[in-house]
């Protein structure tokens, strides 16, 4: 194996709780009509088992979850706890205004049977509002908490007040930390945390490599949970070259969706759909439409990455 490259992490972070390699990034699946599509859930389960992901993110962005109503969110939950079972983490992401709410939401999820909790707050919150907003998800019986650190064009989250808190809440162990030096914040945060941070990137995926250089954990993707954690194996058992030349033939395809939000949702939805996970491509989401040559061009992309998927992983 060969050694990790210059400004990897090497400090108590590294001994982690866990969420290592892929932890995908769920879209939620709608039937044609524009329900919800339960039926999918349980090969959708399938898929992120067989390739090895240790957990997943359910209610996040690209989950159109602000389009879905109360019971639908925990229809959601609940079938995913199901098909599950136990083979890998669920996290749900919150990010609700309103500590009362937080907990109320909090408390619901874990009835359902989610394993941990994902908490956006804003980033010019107070110190004690965070750390007792994160004891309070705790006493609601939250055992792992992933703190959010959402600011893609500024600082986010005060290094100390994120110290502070991992020292006084037992059950925050994981941060996803998106912000505009995302990956020098999380050395700051590796040399000055006392017991072990799981630490987590996603933003922008063609950063992902880079990340897994400066020693980040787990890395959160919206597709591709097969190919990507492939791709993480090859750099963690030292393959790094190979990791890169397989990442970059992904190149294209990641640039095209990072241009919105929008269209990221739709070339996904259309991905799961040609990997014969979900049953259509249908979206909630106002902007995830994709015009004439945007489809051509999606589907051109999307059949070159499958055969790339299947090269690599087989199947």
């Amino acid at each position: 194996m060969t050694s990790q490259p210059a400004g990897s992490l090497d400090s108590r972070a590294v001994d982690r709780p866990g969420w290592n390699g892929i932890i995908l990034v769920a879209n939620t699946p709608f039937a044609a009509d524009g329900s919800l599509d339960l039926d999918c859930i349980p090969g959708f389960a399938d898929y992120l088992a067989k390739a090895g992901c240790e957990a997943a993110l359910l209610r996040g962005v690209a989950a159109e979850t602000a389009y879905l109503d109360p019971s639908e969110r925990g229809l959601l939950v609940r079938s995913f706890a199901d098909a599950t079972r136990g083979r890998f983490d669920l996290i749900v992401g919150l990010s609700v205004a309103g500590r009362a709410e937080l907990i109320y939401e909090a408390r619901m999820a874990l009835d359902l049977g989610v394993s941990a909790i994902n908490w956006r707050p804003t980033p010019t919150i107070a110190t004690d509002e965070l750390v007792g907003t994160l004891a309070a998800m705790e006493k609601a019986g939250a055992r792992k908490i992933m703190l959010q650190d959402f600011d893609i064009a500024g600082p986010g989250l005060p290094i100390d007040a994120i110290l502070v808190a991992h020292c006084e809440v037992e059950a925050f162990v994981s941060i996803k930390v998106e912000t505009d030096d995302n990956l020098a914040k999380s050395a700051r945060l590796a040399t000055g945390v006392k017991r072990p941070l799981n630490l987590c990137a996603g933003w922008p995926v063609t950063g992902m490599i880079a990340s897994f250089d400066a020693g980040i954990h787990g890395f959160m993707p919206t597709s591709l949970a097969p190919l990507m954690q492939h791709i993480y194996r090859l750099h963690r058992d030292g393959d790094r070259e190979r990791a890169i030349a397989l990442f970059e033939r992904l190149g294209a395809l990641h640039a095209f969706m990072s241009e919105s939000l929008g269209r990221s949702i739709a070339v996904n939805k259309l991905l799961r759909h040609r990997e014969g996970i979900f049953a259509t491509e249908t979206c909630r989401h106002p902007e995830a439409v994709l015009g004439i040559e945007e489809r051509k061009t999606a589907e051109r992309l999307i059949e070159a990455a499958v055969a790339l998927q299947a090269e690599a992983c087989g199947g």
